[in-house]
């Protein structure tokens, strides 16, 4: 089950059930769910990622539910830009790539996992892991830039498996986890 709980009454409504459902994504105090607005309130305007709908990409546009499928192939990790104008995500089989949210323009950035844009657009956080098989034996959280020409290594000196990066949407904070549980705080500069 799906349920919507108001905080103010602690009043549960639920929104849907199954053996699959989609998550909601709340915009704007607004709940959204499989492309279809569970409030009475009007549908946001500003693009929202839905997530991924049988191995393709679903984005909310203009009230609209749109399918991505801009390399052909399963993908994970879809992320929108903080100007809500590209996506980033990791088809299976290719990597990662930027796309705009009409998936046109795709330019790939290879390896880089749970990626995350920076809060202003200028970087794509992520992971690259490498594992053997069954389980993870190192990884370290790198910084991308969005046209995959420029890559830096922002974990080199760390002592530990650097995993799921989360890039604070006002500041120049990341956030990771390690293999066994810790959790990190990364503060970066950019230098010209």
């Amino acid at each position: 089950e799906s349920v919507e709980l108001n905080l103010l009454t602690a009043h549960e409504n639920i929104i849907d059930r199954g053996n699959s459902i989609p998550t909601p994504v709340f915009v704007n105090a607004q709940a959204i769910a499989g492309g279809k607005s569970l409030s009475k309130q009007t549908t946001t305007q500003i693009p929202v990622v839905l997530g991924i709908d049988e191995t393709k990409i679903a984005l909310l546009i203009n009230g609209e539910k749109k399918i991505l499928d801009p390399l052909n192939g399963q993908y994970i990790w879809p992320m929108l830009s903080p100007d809500r104008t590209k996506l980033v995500a990791v088809e299976m089989d290719k990597g990662a790539f930027v796309c705009t949210i009409e998936g046109a323009n795709v330019q790939r950035i290879g390896k880089c996992n749970a990626p995350s844009w920076t809060y202003d657009g200028k970087w794509i956080i992520g992971m690259d892991d490498r594992d053997d098989g069954h389980s993870i034996y190192a990884s370290d959280i790198i910084a991308i830039s969005p046209d995959g020409k420029r890559q830096y290594n922002l974990t080199v000196s760390f002592d530990g498996i650097a995993l799921y990066p989360s890039c604070s949407t006002t500041e120049t904070k990341i956030v990771f986890t390690t293999i066994d549980g810790g959790v990190f705080l990364l503060t970066y500069e950019e230098v010209q």
